[in-house]
């Protein structure tokens, strides 16, 4: 904003304008955005059911918010989807390979 444009919403605050003041509220303390709490806990991701089990486990005992924990379940099970895709990519290439070594007469 500039000069003008400060002075203005300085005299409509002064003069008892709402609008003013909610102009200079909005610039001058914006409201926080929500965000999420961070939470600590160990699990073994190593079996996704059950690292998702634990997380409910922590949801029931007030350990994890829901919204976050929630959030944590979606975050695994994309993880997992991720590394689902990658380990197909690497068998289409292993069989890729092998169509190529049979038609080159090397299997």
């Amino acid at each position: 904003m500039g000069p003008k444009a400060l002075k203005a919403i300085k005299a409509g605050i002064e003069a008892g304008d709402a609008a003013c003041l909610k102009i200079w509220a909005d610039r001058c303390d914006p409201a926080n955005k929500a965000t999420m709490q961070t939470v600590e806990f160990i699990a073994d991701t190593t079996d996704l059911t059950q690292f998702s089990m634990s997380v409910l486990v922590a949801i029931s005992k007030g350990e994890v918010p829901p919204d976050v924990g929630n959030q944590i379940i979606n975050a695994a099970a994309s993880a997992a989807r991720v590394a689902d895709l990658d380990e197909i990519r690497r068998e289409m290439e292993e069989l890729l390979q092998m169509v190529e070594e049979i038609k080159n007469g090397k299997a």
